[in-house]
């Protein structure tokens, strides 16, 4: 009888159902034999998804579907589609025409406090949202080709795609977007639940590897050194040239646009995307910004600033009211986008505008 409940309290704490990989069916107790390749404090909020009752629900495979959307979006800027979509399965699973693939990274989202569900809006206009403080645990969940290489370049990439995620964008229904209740809360536009924000927690502050908008550039080489040593460690060969999807981490295909925001009230992106940034121009509801049923090419984020500080001969992490405005753009080829590139370039010697980093 001990046995048996030995072998039932394994299955249990490592997981039980279909979604186990992506944060479902799993404890919060370690499984016996596990191994934590890294882990992380966040502390976020956004619009939930809901059940068929349509109660709100905080879904923690949010997190694995960031990760694994990032992973695309750097291979297919170092390698073709193809082969990106290889090596995003052999990081977080997939199926194959033959059998399907296991990942090598699991992850399990642990919270000590309760996640808050609730609803925001008029009683005409209610939509879920969560609230949200934990860790996100990432778990080794099969053996890597080398034990000792392998596994270290495997926690680097994981480190980076988080600080990628996190630097960018967020987790979650509506990632592209700031959470307009934070950053919007003057308009009336700010009713509507749009956009996400997440931020380090506590414990983890020292994962924040940008501080200014002049550390993104170095940010962005040493992800992609990470990702081709990482290939390189995998055996496989890889094709040169590019993915041809329309988000892939390449400087022909991508722009990244930044400046350091005073306080929350200080974003100058949100009202471009809500009225005109020019007279007569605008970009609300354009192939760039997107629109109903339409994912356009511009990410949005306010990523707070966390500095160092010398005290008492320590060195101490201090949060500023400041946050890093970015602005990532993906442009086609409209005369929206081509207007809207111009204004940004105008603006560029201005004070406090955004600068091409």
């Amino acid at each position: 009888m001990e046995t048996i409940w030995a072998i039932w309290e394994k299955a249990i704490t490592a997981g039980l159902g279909c979604r186990v990989s992506a944060g479902y069916g799993q404890s919060n107790k370690k499984a016996e034999g596990e191994q934590t390749i890294c882990s992380f404090q966040l502390k976020g909020q956004g619009p939930s998804s809901q059940l068929l009752e349509r109660d709100p629900e905080f879904r923690p495979n949010m997190f694995k579907a960031a990760l694994r959307g990032h992973a695309m979006r750097i291979f297919g800027g170092l390698t073709n589609a193809a082969t990106a979509e290889i090596l995003t399965k052999q990081l977080f699973g997939g199926f194959s025409s033959d059998d399907p693939i296991v990942g090598l990274v699991a992850m399990r989202f642990r919270s000590e406090a309760e996640i808050k569900l609730d609803w925001h809006g008029s009683n005409n206009q209610q939509a879920p949202c969560y609230k949200v403080e934990g860790n996100v645990d990432w778990i080794l969940n099969r053996p890597t080709l080398d034990p000792e290489i392998d596994y270290d370049l495997l926690k680097k990439l994981i480190l980076k795609l988080m600080q990628f995620a996190m630097l960018f964008g967020g987790f979650g229904k509506s990632w592209r977007r700031i959470d307009h209740r934070l950053f919007f809360a003057d308009n009336p536009d700010y009713e509507r639940l749009i956009g996400c924000h997440w931020q380090w927690g506590d414990q983890s502050l020292r994962t924040s590897p940008i501080s200014r908008p002049q550390n993104i550039p170095d940010f962005i080489k040493k992800i992609q050194e990470v990702a081709r040593a990482w290939i390189n460690s995998q055996g496989i060969n890889i094709p040169t040239g590019t993915a041809g999807c329309r988000e892939i981490w390449h400087p022909g295909q991508v722009q990244v646009w930044a400046r350091i925001a005073e306080d929350r009230d200080d974003s100058l992106a949100i009202n471009w995307l809500h009225k005109d940034y020019q007279n007569g121009k605008s970009i609300k509801q354009s192939s760039l910004t997107g629109k109903l049923n339409q994912i356009g090419r511009l990410w949005h984020r306010m990523y707070p600033v966390i500095v160092i500080k010398e005290k008492d001969e320590k060195k101490v992490l201090v949060r500023r009211p400041q946050f890093i405005e970015i602005l990532t753009l993906f442009p086609d080829n409209s005369q929206t986008t081509a207007d809207f590139l111009d204004f940004l370039r105008s603006r560029q010697q201005i004070d406090r505008s955004f600068r091409k980093v």
